[in-house]
């Protein structure tokens, strides 16, 4: 809570709002008075804080009455307002001159949030319709301040700003090219421009003939829009225009490249047009018969001697594919087609396809899973609690052995009833 007085004041009462702190919707604390142990302190800037207690009753409300001393605060409730509105009565010395503010902070008592409150302590009243003022060590009361002719430690000044700018030596200012402003900027140019004669200026500009920084003229450069597309190497004849219409015929444009250049392989001043036809020359040149690997071995040499490496491919039995699968790999066009014959019968399908020679891998059925184990460890674990041996039974610990008599597949933790807690497979 804050508050403004002027220094020295005297008789001040202050109308503070106490809050319940046990309330959670910041209503107010009543009923409090000198015997509610209400006590805190004040403190004036650059001072000592100074004890306070709320020992004594305001006898009337509105009526200012002094604590009998500095350390005390009478404490008044007034009538018509909302629980928690008190008038709280200091001793004067706490607004006299000799400090800017004073800080006081009260609380105490039950359920009393703490009341902080802070006042400025002026030199003069915010409320006075003519304050006091002092300029230049002369005091003056009321609503119009007199002109002020002199001010101490100051110089007079004896010309106005219009005569000063007046006074600037315009002819000797210069412009960044070091030319005399006065020079340029003339009465007669500015005349010209009041009546508007720079965009006329602007728009008697030649611009056939402005040129660039190699002082050649900008038209001449950038050509005009019914030059023809270039269709060479660039020049230094051939305008801006041209070429670009020859970047867009090569790009998107229906006349397309107008001299395609003759195929060459990647290198240093090799043009893209170059490149790319000898890419579509490789392309188109491909024959099957003639096509090499990386190693530049024919292609159909090296399937041939894949062939006749699987030939000799067997079995996990020792067993040569090529006896027991004559079909397994055909290496030839009518091995191809017999099999695509055979596999195509009405009825038959895949089935007809021959199956001798082949097994399932020791390991194969390890690739299924029964709840994260193995098929397996699973039908280990079945055959020993459906058909295995069992000990401890009723003890509540009880094991079951599987179907080699001798191997722990399953301990199982059971209470009374037979139902299972903990499930351990070994």
């Amino acid at each position: 809570m804050k508050f403004a007085f002027k220094k020295a004041s005297t008789s001040l009462i202050l109308t503070v709002f106490i809050q319940d702190s046990s309330s959670t919707t910041g209503a107010g604390l009543g009923s409090l008075d000198q015997s509610s142990s209400i006590v805190g302190g004040y403190v004036r800037m650059g001072g000592t804080g100074v004890a306070l207690a709320v020992d004594e009753n305001v006898t009337t409300e509105g009526t200012y009455e002094a604590p009998t001393t500095a350390a005390q605060v009478r404490i008044g409730t007034p009538a018509n307002m909302r629980t928690g509105t008190y008038e709280l009565h200091f001793h004067n010395d706490l607004f006299a001159t000799g400090a800017d503010t004073v800080t006081i902070t009260l609380g105490g008592a039950t359920n009393m949030a703490d009341l902080p409150i802070e006042i400025q302590l002026t030199n003069f009243d915010f409320n006075d319709a003519s304050p006091l003022v002092t300029l230049a060590n002369e005091t003056h009361t009321g609503a119009v301040i007199p002109t002020v002719t002199t001010l101490t430690g100051h110089t007079a000044q004896t010309a106005d700003h219009t005569a000063g700018i007046a006074a600037i030596p315009t002819t000797a200012m210069r412009g960044t090219d070091s030319a005399a402003l006065a020079s340029v900027c003339t009465e007669v140019r500015l005349a010209e421009l009041d009546a508007g004669s720079l965009p006329n200026d602007i728009a008697a500009i030649d611009t056939a003939t402005m040129r660039g920084t190699d002082n050649a003229a900008l038209a001449s450069v950038l050509g005009a829009l019914a030059d023809s597309a270039h269709t060479g190497d660039p020049s230094a004849t051939d305008t801006v225009m041209q070429y670009a219409k020859q970047l867009v015929n090569v790009l998107v444009g229906s006349a397309g490249v107008a001299a395609f250049p003759a195929e060459a392989s990647p290198g240093n001043a090799v043009s893209l047009a170059e490149v790319l036809r000898a890419v579509h020359a490789d392309v188109t040149g491909l024959a099957g018969a003639a096509m090499r690997g990386t190693d530049s071995a024919a292609l159909a040499t090296a399937l041939t001697t894949a062939q006749a490496d699987l030939d000799t491919i067997t079995g996990s039995d020792g067993v040569t594919l090529a006896t027991t699968q004559a079909n397994y790999a055909p290496s030839t066009a009518a091995a191809l087609a017999s099999l695509v014959t055979t596999v195509g019968v009405a009825g038959l399908g895949l089935s007809a396809v021959p199956k001798t020679g082949y097994k399932l891998a020791s390991d194969g059925i390890d690739l299924v899973l029964v709840d994260g184990k193995t098929l397996p460890a699973a039908l280990q674990i079945i055959g020993a609690v459906v058909a295995g041996k069992i000990s401890g039974a009723g003890t509540g610990t009880e094991i079951f052995v599987g179907l080699d008599n001798s191997t722990t597949r399953v301990t199982v933790t059971v209470d009374g009833s037979g139902n299972r807690s903990v499930m351990v497979y070994g």
